[in-house]
């Protein structure tokens, strides 16, 4: 039996793969912490290095997400553009570029070199939040 789909490009299947990742990523620390800690009415998962994880994992995922998607829409409009220089794009090079992205959201959290005790557990949402309460972010955010 032959499959009669269309083919994606190979670029745009590896963005598609690191996307999926990073949609992982938010789920594993922001939206299953936060339905346990819903459904059970309490902080589960305590303080501790997961707290920690719990707390810059949703910042890293929204925005490795974001940034991802941002240039799966790039990829798109370039392979319209150059259809035929598009051919010796490989799935290395957007392994790369994808690589790049992920390394670029985790220098994103230099907030954890500032003040890494600074989370608290935020009753509203059942979520560990970072707060910016230490004397440096006073002189920036201000």
């Amino acid at each position: 039996l032959k499959y009669r789909a269309f083919k994606l490009h190979k670029m745009l299947v590896v963005l598609i793969q690191h996307i999926s990742v990073s949609d992982m990523v938010v789920s594993l620390t922001c939206i299953l912490p936060q339905t346990v800690s819903l459904a059970a009415g309490r902080r589960v998962f305590g303080r501790g290095p997961l707290a920690y994880l719990l707390a810059y994992g949703p910042y890293y995922g929204f925005l490795s997400s974001k940034l991802l998607i941002l240039a799966l829409i790039v990829l798109k409009g370039l392979l319209i553009k150059f259809p035929l220089r598009a051919r010796t794009w490989s799935g290395a090079r957007a392994h790369q570029l994808c690589a790049g992205v992920w390394v670029f959201c985790l220098l994103g959290q230099f907030r954890f070199l500032v003040d890494h005790d600074d989370i608290w557990f935020d009753w509203r949402i059942y979520r560990y939040n970072y707060r910016y309460t230490a004397e440096i972010w006073r002189s920036w955010l201000s």
